[in-house]
């Protein structure tokens, strides 16, 4: 009985001592500004519009807007390299 009351209070106070000194060795660095990733590549098409043109006139100033204002919004993001038109797949012939 009186080694546990002993003990209980050694016990941590070790803890506590070992878990300071451990954390005075080695302090944690985050160094923001060096991530390092790879960009991914995207092939962005223009959109087409599938309803009826005659029901809305500015399809196509909106949908070029919501384009442009997408590949933007991608582009200032850098986590993406996109491809050119040329490179699409689905737009090669033979």
């Amino acid at each position: 009985m009186i080694m546990t009351k002993y003990l209980k209070p050694l016990f941590g106070l070790l803890l506590i001592v070992t878990l300071s000194a451990a954390q005075a060795e080695s302090p944690i660095h985050l160094n923001v500004g060096d991530a390092k990733f790879k960009k991914s590549l995207l092939a962005l098409p223009a959109f087409q519009y599938l309803g009826t043109p005659g029901i809305s006139k500015n399809y196509v100033t909106t949908g070029k807007e919501i384009f442009d204002t997408l590949q933007f919004d991608l582009s200032v993001s850098s986590y993406f390299d996109f491809l050119k038109r040329e490179a699409f797949i689905a737009f090669r012939v033979g």
